[in-house]
């Protein structure tokens, strides 16, 4: 069973690291729904099949189909296959087995989503920074190199959906807001994996696992930023396949806003003045001479 609704689109583009954070561009350090940057288009959510539950959002498979196509992002095709969240409070098992969803209230889960999209969008701009450090180096070609995996976040959007109830009924008008990502494809030959847990800068796979030098690669990152930064910022709970990301959690100093949550309830003061402790420099980090926590 599909639900088709019409939507107001809005695109997570941020712009680079060095742009968030300059003080005359204040208008760009948080993701935002402006009016004027919205795309009109229509959401089909296959709603009566889950594709997966965290701990406070279900993510069921959708299709976004946009007036004007874009020309980049999401939304650059017709009909195009999209995750789609969506925040609940509480869960409940009917006796048939069935799994019910106690909903947060439009005003609520507007932002609550918002919230997931500024991680997200601060999160895409945190990695391209790793990159460009990386890519700095005249030495990728060497022999000895490490090799370099090609990853990204997935491309994303925040979808608003406006219900009118029919004329003459006395119920008022319903917002309910998504998040869409792109879908990441999952075979034999690409799983979905989680390589590094928020709660800890300990690579999560064994160290003969197949994928466990991209887990190495995303712990690598995680020491540039923490340097790079001056110790106040990484990115954590990385997960996806071997070429997308998804779900992130930005860990900042306690430090930073006098210890005000910041990025979504994963962003654990504690947890981060551990990382010094926790992280174990592997090749990545010899490689590109990091200096040592």
């Amino acid at each position: 069973m599909s639900l088709r609704v019409p939507v107001e689109f809005y695109a997570i583009e941020p712009p680079s690291l060095h742009e968030l954070l300059d003080p005359e561009l204040q208008h760009l350090s948080r993701f935002t729904c402006t009016p004027d940057e919205a795309s009109q288009g229509f959401l089909a959510i296959q709603s009566n099949l889950s594709i997966g539950c965290g701990t406070f959002k279900t993510a069921h498979r959708g299709w976004i189909t946009l007036h004007h196509l874009r020309d980049a992002g999401l939304g650059t095709t017709k009909n195009e296959l999209v995750v789609v969240k969506r925040t609940f409070r509480d869960l409940s098992k009917k006796s048939g087995g069935q799994t019910v969803y106690t909903r947060y209230s439009s005003p609520e889960e507007h932002k609550i989503i918002l919230k997931e999209a500024n991680n997200l969008y601060w999160a895409i701009s945190i990695m391209g920074f790793s990159y460009s450090y990386i890519y700095s180096f005249d030495t990728l070609d060497h022999q000895d190199c490490p090799p370099i995996p090609d990853l990204r976040f997935v491309q994303a959007g925040v979808a608003i959906s406006y219900e009118t109830p029919a004329k003459n009924s006395s119920k008022a008008s319903t917002r309910k807001t998504y998040l869409l990502e792109e879908y990441i494809e999952t075979n034999s030959d690409s799983e979905f994996v989680k390589f590094v847990h928020n709660g800890s800068a300990v690579p999560l796979l064994d160290i003969d696992d197949a994928w466990r030098w991209i887990a190495d690669f995303l712990c690598f990152t995680q020491h540039i930023q923490y340097w790079k930064s001056g110790e106040m910022v990484f990115l954590s709970d990385l997960q996806g396949s071997d070429i997308l990301l998804t779900d992130p959690q930005i860990m900042t100093s306690p430090k930073i806003a006098e210890g005000a949550d910041l990025f979504a309830d994963g962003n654990v003061g504690s947890v981060f003045e551990q990382f010094p402790d926790q992280h174990v420099c592997n090749q990545y980090c010899a490689w590109f001479k990091l200096p040592e926590l």
